[in-house]
Parts: C-alpha cells; structure tokens; sequence
C-alpha cells in the first residue's frame, strides 16, 4: 500500500477514515511526504500508532501542524525518536499540551533543541519530572528563558546536577522562588558559584 499511499493527493489523504489511518502499516507511514502529513487531519492524528508515528520521516514529522500535534496520544509521543523530537520546530515545541510535556522520555527532552525548550511554557516547565529535569544538558540549561525557572516544580528543581545549575544565568538563579532556593542541596548551591 506505500505506493498507494505516496500517489495520493493531499485532498485524497486528509480525506481518508480513522479506520483507514489505523490500519496503516509502517511501510505506509514512511511513505508519507511532508505535505501528506500536513494534510492529515487533528481526528487521524489521533489514531496513528507508536510504530506508526516512527516510521513518519524526521522532514515529514516536521510538517505536522501544531494542532496536530497537540492531537497526538502521550503513548505515541513517547515512541518518537530522538530524530523526530531534534526535528520539532520552535512552534511544534511551544504546541506540545502540558501532558504531552510531562510524557516527553529522558532521551526526548534530552535530544530537544536548545530553541525548542525555550520555546516550552512555563505550564509545561511546571509539568517536567526531576528525571526530565537531569537529562537536560548544560548548553540546554544555560538557554532556559528566566521565566520558565520559577515554574519547575521544586521536586524538579532537585533533578538538577550542580553543574547544571552552574549554568543558569544570573537572572534565572535570581529568579528562583524562595521555596525552590530552600530546596536546594548543599551540593547543588555549590554549583552556583562556579
């Protein structure tokens, strides 16, 4: 059916049932073009599997429209490769739902451009697990926007390794909370000095 599939329209695409859609296989997902899976609509997104959603190529899945993606299950997110998640745009990040956010694997928030995590709300800071938290790299932590710091849970906020916290910008350590500067462990503040 992958040939099939990459002769048909956009019409033809955004066209076809949620039963259809499901009934995909790999082969056909990789099929897809980049404005085929921009065609799909937020109801076919919905019903796409984790197998499928890793064969859409990195070029495509950045196609998706933001609605879309906001669409996708937090099962299916999770299956995304570490390609596909370097391969969000600043707007597909900023779309992702707070749940979404919270699904997001170690290696997923890890492999986010140092762009697209800035992009992210403070709602979804608020949202990410210590775990999520430590996987963050150095680079990706010194561009965290200082409006997003206060919003990292404090039990999130211990996730941070001190070198990590070493660096945050001076406005971001200054724009701490009281609870979260409290929660810090000696180690961690020894890493706001260096």
């Amino acid at each position: 059916m992958a040939s099939i599939i990459s002769s048909l329209s956009t019409t033809q695409i955004a066209g076809l049932s949620t039963t259809s859609i499901a009934s995909l296989e790999t082969a056909d997902w990789a099929a897809f073009s980049s404005e085929q899976i921009a065609a799909l609509t937020t109801a076919q997104m919905r019903v796409i599997s984790t197998t499928g959603i890793q064969a859409i190529t990195t070029e495509a899945f950045a196609a998706i429209q933001t609605d879309d993606l906001r669409a996708i299950t937090t099962t299916a997110l999770r299956a995304l490769t570490t390609g596909q998640i370097e391969a969000l745009t600043t707007e597909q990040a900023a779309a992702l739902t707070t749940s979404q956010a919270a699904a997001l694997t170690t290696q997923q928030v890890a492999a986010l451009q140092t762009e697209d995590l800035a992009a992210l709300t403070a709602d979804q800071f608020g949202r990410l697990s210590s775990a999520q938290v430590a996987a963050l790299s150095t680079e990706q932590v010194a561009g965290l926007e200082t409006a997003d710091v206060p919003a990292i849970a404090t039990s999130a906020l211990r996730g941070f390794s001190s070198t990590q916290l070493g660096a945050l910008s001076t406005e971001s350590i200054a724009a701490l909370t009281t609870a979260q500067a409290a929660a810090l462990t000696s180690t961690q503040v020894a890493g706001l000095s260096t």
